[in-house]
């Protein structure tokens, strides 16, 4: 296209078009109007882009010399808009070129918001680094193809790549500082999913033992996401949720039948599914491609975390590096539409026998990579669990989420022989669900304690009977529980009362 045409602008019907850009390397003069428009019209997105671009970053030099206008009005505290500087831009040649202020009125209104200015900026950086490689390259060539030494050429070519990254944007935002107002101008709102819990952006692992309810309590927060219902206290945004159900897929569809049985939901949600595990460390940039006009996403669920490991190669969930790794490819699919938060499930270390233990595998590196690490801990006879963090959580605490485990089935869970089939579906608690469990619990620990003193020489099948417990090892920790209480001890096979426990039951009875 010639030089001297002008940008299109959305309903000016002139025969006007965009300029080229000034060498076929790559470069994207779109992109560069975009984020000079977006400063010209909100000048608090400054601190952010200046950050990214250098004047030189632009392929236009009618954007660069536009880049140094607006810098030098802003350095001295002067608002840069399309009418502050249209006397500079009037006397720029290379502006001058393009239209010179009209060129400038232009691009600002085709700025329509400026929410994509800092995506729009890394493009631009981008492709003036590929630019400058592309440069290097033909120079390295060129030394290569007229004499010298390999050995000498190499070493030019090192020297001249190093420097190229001490030119990154990334290291001149590291090595940059911007004063206080600019630096909380930059502030950036939380922006929750669930209100108080998940927030977009982030990465968290969700850690518990088997048996904890970890799957059932992710999949009742992607049906809470994809409805738009509350969450226990707590207001959900609606969205689009993205489960990559790797482990055991059927397993997922047999919960997600008994849901649609017992929730009344209304098909189809608003959730996508993968079935597989794949390599997320080769195959994410093909999953964000095949997703490109999906979504946008607010939440995407791996489960599990130790799934995707193996099938990215991964062999040991304990290995500090590997397990770094890992969770900077997971931290990869929150480049998804939307930005969605990513909830990763995994297995917590060896020994976590308590709540405040539930640390996600893969040592201090995982943990350090991980914006939140939220976990699930079930009460003793496993009716009920608690959705809580321990370790490490970006952001404001919040208070433990109870969610009843019932386990159930429905007409369309059966296996080949007719038979149902049994899953668990987890359903937030209100306050007066909780308080009623809790009295239930205290009820059940005092019945057992008086049932052992006055059969002290009952086995704990005996004593379940007597105390009408029910089974699944649900008295096996209600002894624990008075043991660990200092209420009960045990000698060979037998449970006995210590001096407080004894106290215990005389207060009860009143005796």
């Amino acid at each position: 296209m010639p030089r001297n045409a002008k940008p299109v602008v959305s309903g000016d019907t002139s025969p006007i078009v965009t300029p080229s850009p000034i060498t076929p390397l790559p470069a994207s003069v779109e992109a560069e109007q975009t984020v000079i428009g977006s400063v010209l019209v909100d000048n608090k997105i400054w601190p952010k882009v200046r950050q990214i671009l250098a004047p030189e970053d632009f392929a236009e030099p009618a954007h660069q010399a536009l880049w140094r206008i607006i810098e030098e009005r802003i350095a001295s505290g002067r608002r840069a808009d399309h009418l502050t500087i249209k006397r500079a831009a009037a006397s720029d040649p290379a502006i001058g070129v393009l239209g010179g202020h009209q060129y400038v009125m232009i691009i600002a209104k085709t700025a329509e918001t400026t929410i994509a200015a800092v995506e729009y900026a890394w493009m631009v950086a981008d492709l003036a680094a590929k630019r400058r490689l592309l440069e290097l390259a033909e120079r390295v060539r060129h030394n290569a193809l007229n004499g010298g030494m390999a050995r000498d050429v190499m070493r030019e070519a090192r020297a001249q790549l190093d420097a190229l990254a001490e030119e990154s944007p990334v290291a001149r935002a590291t090595l940059s500082a911007v004063d206080f107002h600019a630096f909380l101008a930059g502030h950036r709102p939380p922006d929750y999913v669930v209100r108080g819990v998940i927030q977009r952006s982030y990465l968290y692992s969700l850690t518990g033992r088997t048996g904890h309810g970890k799957t059932a309590v992710a999949l009742r927060i992607a049906i809470a996401i994809a409805r738009g219902e509350p969450l226990g206290p707590h207001d959900v945004e609606p969205g689009h949720v993205l489960y990559l159900a790797a482990e055991n897929p059927d397993d997922i569809r047999s919960r997600l039948l008994l849901a649609v049985e017992h929730l009344g939901l209304q098909q189809p949600l608003p959730i996508q599914f993968i079935d597989r595990p794949f390599d997320l460390k080769t195959r994410t940039d093909e999953l964000l491609a095949s997703l490109a006009r999906s979504g946008p996403f607010s939440v995407v669920f791996v489960d599990t975390g130790p799934a995707f490991l193996a099938a990215s190669g991964g062999e040991d969930e304990n290995a500090n590096m590997e397990m770094y790794r890992f969770a900077q490819a997971q931290r990869r699919l929150i480049d998804l539409p939307g930005r969605p938060a990513v909830i990763s499930l995994m297995h917590p270390v060896k020994h976590a026998n308590e709540e405040h233990s539930l640390l996600p595998r893969g040592g201090g590196a995982y943990l350090a990579e991980v914006d939140g690490n939220l976990t699930v801990w079930a009460d003793d006879d496993r009716s009920s669990t608690k959705l809580s963090w321990c370790g490490k959580l970006r952001g404001p605490a919040f208070e433990p989420i109870t969610f009843r485990l019932q386990t159930a089935t429905c007409p369309a869970l059966r296996d080949t022989s007719g038979r149902p089939i049994y899953t668990v579906l987890a359903e937030p608690m209100t306050d007066d669900d909780t308080a009623a469990r809790d009295h239930e619990q205290a009820d059940r620990e005092t019945r057992l304690l008086i049932t052992i003193a006055r059969n002290p020489t009952a086995t704990e099948r005996e004593l379940a009977i007597l105390a009408n417990l029910p089974g699944g090892g649900t008295t096996h920790r209600l002894v624990a529980r008075l043991i660990e209480d200092g209420l009960v001890k045990r000698i060979l096979n037998r449970l006995e009362l210590t001096q407080n426990g004894s106290k215990a039951v005389s207060r009860i009875l009143g005796q």
